[in-house]
């Protein structure tokens, strides 16, 4: 779910992330990382402390954060041949 939540966001900026330099694109990806790990913090504080029967957990955190990454890395593959090369 993460990877598509991650995926999804870095996808709104596509087109700027192709045509930009890559220090740009280092701080889209930073920024997407940090937007979608943001909200699996916040899921998993609220199953701890807002819903009942359910609890957080730090594996699940890593997790979600594994799978932002690996959104995010999908989208480099997929856009790899057109980006420009500086």
């Amino acid at each position: 779910m993460f990877a598509i939540l991650s995926f999804s966001i870095i996808f709104g900026y596509r087109e700027e992330y192709c045509q930009r330099e890559k220090p740009y694109r280092i701080k889209l990806q930073l920024i997407t990382l940090l937007i979608s790990a943001t909200y699996g913090a916040v899921t998993e504080m609220m199953q701890a402390y807002i819903f009942k029967g359910r609890y957080g957990s730090a594996y699940d955190f890593l997790a979600d954060v594994i799978g932002c990454v690996l959104g995010i890395f999908i989208f480099k593959i997929i856009f790899r041949k057109k980006m420009i090369k500086k």
